[in-house]
């Protein structure tokens, strides 16, 4: 594969057609029923789904969900080759278009190149070390008003209970905003919004999850932009202020729409995100109740009622945890980009305009890479074990290269904290472990993960 300029990349991009995608019917893999593809089944049973495909097909199949048909790259080495690009020759812009593009349109994971990077630069100054220390106190307040009430209920669902906090979370240090009628709109609106981007049936017919997104991104939209001026001219350090005073090289603002852009998709994001880790990870220290013990017995270690930043680095028990949860429950479970150019891996001559996705979800579960892959073992990323450093890309939840997650410190950061307020103070106990996970559009047990909580007085 030659490598190109980045300009003339962009110009490359431009140039694809979003209604004329490459023919991948020589590839291995199948097209499913007609209209829906294997979108059912793959929504159904997403990692029963990829695991047959892969298994069937090898490391390189063709899957359609719905009208959208793609190339699935197995392999710690096509992820590598894909996230770093050395050739200048995968647009995320072009990889999301058809899904995420149409409600969270120009964000920075939809820019590609120079014009990512130009971007780049709103969102530094909001995820600096000294800005992360500052959300800490806010932190500690709104989780442990959180578990506090979760306390006194004794019995709940996690999922509702921690995307509640989350959500507080999110309006006050994201928005700068407190709780109320207008931040449970929002959060409604993003539930429509992530529901719309993963609808097979693209239609605005009304009572359709894709009409109800065309409406919350209408009023997400206009509710933002009528913040923007305030926030310009105010003093806040609530992220959405820092976007809003972010300059170019230039020294002029960014447009309002860009604003909006991008303080959007890092709702999204952090938000869900997040919630997903937490459920998931609780989901499995429930059941393995000694790395609960663990986990508690380091954040009782901490001297203070609450985490100092620089006490994250000191919790590795948690950040195993961290780390083993994102490997068998990534997020984003797989990474789309659209080639621009023809280029050659796996004994495919793979064609230029084809939509491809890197498989986190299957790769950081691979026997070659990881012993009893389908195990929660936290120790595996100890010192004298590290099964992730086998291969630069064994383990990559927040992705690689130019478009590495800018808010990985923080969501570290942000499970750390909720860790100490919950286990500090209570002993969790699952209900039932559902076996049964939906993972589109982030990972979690169908059922929420009902819980007890146990006070240790």
């Amino acid at each position: 594969m030659n490598r190109v300029d980045a300009d003339l990349a962009l110009q490359q991009i431009n140039q694809l057609d979003d209604d004329n995608q490459a023919d991948l019917s020589a590839f291995p893999g199948r097209n499913g029923w007609p209209v829906v593809g294997d979108g059912l089944a793959f929504f159904r049973d997403t990692l029963g789904y990829m695991n047959h495909m892969y298994a069937e097909y090898g490391p390189v199949f063709r899957m359609r969900l719905g009208p959208m048909e793609s190339l699935t790259l197995v392999g710690p080495d096509p992820q590598q080759m894909v996230m770093l690009d050395s050739h200048n020759n995968f647009s995320t812009s072009k990889g999301y278009a058809t899904s995420l593009g149409e409600f969270f349109p120009q964000n920075l994971l939809l820019r590609d190149f120079s014009d990512h990077k130009k971007h780049r630069r709103i969102m530094q100054t909001a995820f600096k070390n000294q800005m992360l220390e500052s959300y800490m106190p806010a932190l500690h307040t709104i989780i442990r008003k959180h578990v506090q009430q979760w306390g006194q209920q004794g019995e709940l669902v996690f999922y509702k209970a921690v995307k509640a906090a989350l959500l507080e979370v999110g309006s006050e240090v994201f928005l700068g905003m407190e709780m109320g009628a207008e931040a449970n709109r929002i959060n409604q609106a993003f539930i429509d919004l992530v529901t719309g981007s993963t609808a097979i049936f693209r239609h605005n017919l009304p009572g359709t999850a894709y009409a109800r997104a065309i409406k919350s991104y209408r009023y997400m939209h206009d509710f933002l932009s009528s913040q923007i001026e305030d926030k310009r001219n105010g003093d806040q350090t609530d992220m959405f202020s820092l976007f809003c005073r972010e300059r170019q090289e230039n020294g002029d603002y960014f447009s309002d729409d860009d604003i909006v852009h991008h303080i959007s998709f890092l709702l999204l994001a952090a938000h869900d995100t997040t919630t997903s880790t937490l459920l998931t990870m609780l989901y499995e220290i429930t059941r393995r109740s000694d790395w609960q013990e663990r986990c508690r017995e380091e954040l009782q270690t901490v001297s203070d009622d609450y985490l100092k930043y620089a006490d994250l680095a000191t919790l590795e028990n948690c950040s195993y945890c961290f780390k083993e949860t994102l490997r068998l429950y990534p997020p984003v479970i797989g990474m789309a980009r659209r080639s621009i150019r023809e280029f050659d891996y796996g004994g495919f001559t793979i064609p230029a305009n084809c939509t491809i996705s890197t498989s986190s979800l299957l790769t950081q579960r691979m026997p070659e890479l990881y012993h009893n892959p389908n195990e929660f073992d936290p120790e595996r990323f100890a010192p004298g074990r590290e099964e992730h450093k086998t291969h630069p890309f064994a383990w990559f939840p927040f992705g690689g290269g130019a478009h590495k997650c800018i808010g990985l410190h923080f969501a570290e950061m942000l499970t750390k904290v909720t860790l100490f307020e919950m286990l500090r103070h209570y002993r969790f106990t699952a209900r039932h472990h559902d076996p049964d996970f939906a993972f589109i559009p982030f990972p979690k047990p169908r059922d929420g993960l009902p819980v007890t909580l146990a006070s240790l007085g």
